[in-house]
Order: structure tokens, then C-alpha cells, then sequence
């Protein structure tokens, strides 16, 4: 049985990109989790409100496309690359860190 915490993806963005904010690092790509069980839609919802905490962004930053969270500012260049966790097994656990990790070296 397993007893792991559930930590949907669109969690782990909002994090990220308050993590990037409080840094002062303007995000200008999001790519929203979607998929089967998943509303699109209320993920790009809630990302919008904690981008627009001060004002509109400047870019449309939604894409469907390359790395979930890009990000830049006059001292730091971020890319990356959220998961979620906890549903699946143990195995399912470690092939979804293998698979964010190709992800994330694929882009360098």
C-alpha cells in the first residue's frame, strides 16, 4: 500500500514561480500540466494569479512546449522542469525522477 503524500504537479509550479518571484526573476515561459484527470484550465488560473501579483506580465507566457518554468533576471538564467509526487509505486517514483532528469539534461 502506499502511504506517500500526494503532491500534484501544478503544486510544485506554483512553488517554483513564487521560489522565481521572490528572487526577482521575471518568468516568461509556463508550460500548465495536462493530461488525463487534469484541468488545464484551472492550472493556467492559478498561475496567472500568482504572476500577476504585481500587474499583468508583459508576455503571454504560456506554452505548450520546452521546459515548465522559464525564467530570467539580470544575474540568473532558470530553467526547469516540474514534477509531482506520490501516486504509483516506489518503480513509478524513480522512473519519473529518471524521466525529469532526461528531461531537463535534453535541454542543454
Amino acid at each position: 500500500m502506499n502511504h506517500y503524500t500526494v503532491i500534484p504537479e501544478i503544486d510544485v509550479l506554483e512553488a517554483t514561480i513564487v521560489f522565481l518571484r521572490e528572487r526577482h526573476v521575471e518568468v516568461y515561459q509556463v508550460s500548465v500540466p495536462k493530461g488525463k484527470g487534469i484541468d488545464k484550465a484551472a492550472g493556467e488560473n492559478r498561475i496567472w494569479k500568482v504572476l500577476c501579483g504585481d500587474g499583468v506580465p508583459s508576455v503571454l507566457p504560456f506554452s505548450s512546449e520546452g521546459q515548465d518554468v522559464m525564467g530570467i533576471s539580470s544575474t540568473e538564467w532558470w530553467q526547469v522542469e516540474c514534477k509531482g509526487s506520490g501516486k504509483g509505486t516506489p518503480q513509478t517514483q524513480r522512473n519519473n525522477f529518471d524521466r525529469a532528469l532526461a528531461s531537463v539534461v535534453s535541454y542543454y
